[in-house]
């Protein structure tokens, strides 16, 4: 399961993964920032788009 938040709030989840009921599955979680989310989505924005372009259809 990825928690996306503001970077600032990665030292809160590493000490709350470690609190129950979490600890007993902390490594379920993972953390990601709003700017790896964004850079992600654009990416994948820019991979539809040359897809289309290349295959000459339309992706939806």
């Amino acid at each position: 399961m990825f928690v996306v938040s503001k970077e600032f709030s990665h030292d809160k989840f590493n000490r709350e993964v470690m609190k129950n009921p979490f600890v007993k599955i902390k490594n379920e979680f993972i953390f990601k920032n709003y700017d790896g989310l964004d850079s992600f989505s654009q990416s994948v924005k820019q991979f539809n788009k040359m897809q289309e372009m290349f295959l000459n259809k339309v992706i939806s």
